[in-house]
């Protein structure tokens, strides 16, 4: 009784086929609704789709403005967390306007970078020539302004 049922319902249309036998079993002791019916059906669905869909998208919304103003703060909070010599070390940084400032995953990376760094462990003699090769190489770039080269040129 029921093979016979399937098999009318999967072979009675092109909606039968795309909704798939997994839609139709539910329906199969009922019968089958009019074209009218299963068209209000499909648009109470969309209805209620779209309604989801305007939820999620507001949502994320709220979500990316609410990391937008923490991300700020993340960076001035670790920013502040850093000792003067730390943060000059990290202004000091060729790439710390382009790619530091206000945010906060790479300037923890940079934090890292220079507190791992093994400059205090090496020889004096060969920090001295290491800054003076830095001071010796130092030039302002062509996309750089004065101010920017100048702060470089102090920390140098």
């Amino acid at each position: 009784m029921v093979d016979v049922q399937v098999h009318s319902a999967v072979g009675c249309g092109l909606y039968a086929r795309r909704r798939g036998l997994a839609r139709l079993m539910p329906r199969v002791g009922r019968g089958f609704e009019t074209a009218q019916e299963d068209e209000d059906q499909r648009e109470t669905e969309n209805k209620s789709f779209k309604i989801l869909y305007k939820a999620e998208i507001e949502a994320m919304v709220n979500r990316k403005q609410e990391y937008e103003s923490n991300i700020g703060m993340a960076f001035a909070l670790l920013y502040g967390q850093c000792n003067k010599a730390m943060q000059h070390k990290i202004q000091a940084r060729t790439d710390y306007e382009s790619a530091i400032k206000g945010n906060p995953i790479e300037l923890l990376k940079a934090i890292k970078e220079h507190s791992i760094s093994y400059q205090e462990n090496k020889y004096e003699m060969h920090i001295i020539l290491d800054a003076m090769r830095n001071f010796i190489n130092l030039k302002q770039a062509d996309d750089e302004s004065l101010i920017d080269y100048t702060a470089r040129f102090k920390s140098a």
